[in-house]
């Protein structure tokens, strides 16, 4: 854990629902040893729409949630359904602020039924609870890792993201000053 203790808030973005997130919080508790809060109403996303991509540009929905939330003392995490990308990139699972206080995830490319499969939901959670680790893990200031378990290592496919898990590796938990180490 982080010097000071503490939080994460969970915010609803697009379609989502506060509902949506509630089977997060655990897992999120326990990996982080903090207090996950759930924000309880949805955050508009329509004004990231990208008409020429069709995705939601993920770098305006931060500086929204930072706007939203200017005096919430822990980090914040955006969760959505809507397909999001970088300008640099043409899709991303999620981004977070290295060192600041908010990231997004997009649970979109972590869905079986994205790739034309039949539905997964307990593995789309899991994924969905790793990528806002990873996410979370920027947060608190850590780059990618080379660790192939390591929350922190960059995935290109969600296979990569079963792999590596919800866990920080001993490097990255220590550079995150103590940050939990135990798997969702």
């Amino acid at each position: 854990m982080p010097a000071a203790r503490t939080s994460i808030l969970l915010a609803p973005v697009g379609s989502l629902a506060a509902d949506d997130l509630a089977p997060l919080a655990g897992p999120l508790a326990g990996v982080f040893g903090c207090k996950v809060q759930i924000f309880d109403a949805a955050i508009d996303s329509a004004f990231a729409y990208d008409p020429g991509r069709r995705q939601f540009d993920a770098s305006k929905l931060l500086l929204r949630m930072l706007a939203l939330f200017p005096d919430h003392h822990g980090k914040v995490v955006g969760v959505t359904g809507d397909d999001l990308f970088a300008p640099c990139l043409t899709w991303v699972y999620g981004q977070g602020q290295v060192d600041g206080p908010a990231a997004i995830v997009s649970r979109r490319r972590l869905d079986e039924a994205f790739y034309g499969r039949a539905t997964a939901p307990e593995a789309e959670r899991r994924r969905l609870v790793t990528e806002i680790c990873h996410e979370l893990g920027h947060t608190f200031g850590l780059l990618h890792c080379r660790d192939e378990r390591c929350a922190m290592r960059w995935s290109e496919t969600v296979e990569e993201i079963e792999q590596k898990g919800a866990a920080l590796c001993f490097g990255c938990a220590r550079r995150a000053r103590g940050f939990a180490t135990r798997a969702a």
